[in-house]
């Protein structure tokens, strides 16, 4: 039989569902839905996001960087491309191999979502020392960790997964 949890581990569980309820979950909402992202789900920003990060990327790897299947990357990719924010091409040495990136349009719109997010972290974080916020960071890297391990699924770190 299971030890029973902990109050500090039944407080951090609260704390966890607090965030995927409340105010966080509804300010996050609207950050994602503001006009700088014309409507976008919150998967089609994380797409956008990874690929102004790392500029030209094939799918296998985007997909990798999202830590989601193939066709859950091309479904993504296919409305963004749509929406004229992602363009394909295939890769000069490999044809079978597609590469997106950012269209103009989807570097805008990144810049435009990433200064409103600047703006709502600045306000988030506002009370926060820079070694609490690293802390905190630490934190819910751990606590990704060891949920994955608590989930059995495998642990990521930088883009490799670890048994």
């Amino acid at each position: 039989m299971a030890e029973e949890a902990s109050a500090a581990e039944r407080r951090v569980f609260e704390s966890w569902r607090r965030l995927r309820r409340g105010a966080p979950r509804r300010a996050t909402r609207a950050l994602y839905e503001s006009d700088a992202l014309q409507q976008l789900e919150p998967s089609q920003v994380d797409v956008l996001d990874v690929l102004f990060e790392r500029g030209s990327c094939s799918m296998s790897d985007l997909a990798d960087a999202l830590e989601i299947d193939a066709s859950s990357a091309t479904r993504s990719v296919a409305r963004l491309v749509a929406r004229g924010l992602v363009g394909r091409e295939a890769e000069v040495a490999d044809a079978r191999v597609v590469l997106v990136s950012l269209t103009a349009e989807g570097r805008e719109a990144c810049d435009r979502y990433r200064a409103q997010r600047d703006v709502f972290l600045a306000v988030v974080f506002a009370d926060f020392t820079e070694d609490e916020l690293a802390a905190g960071a630490q934190f819910m890297e751990r606590l990704i960790e060891g949920t994955e391990r608590g989930c059995g699924t495998r642990v990521r770190r930088h883009g490799r997964t670890r048994s």
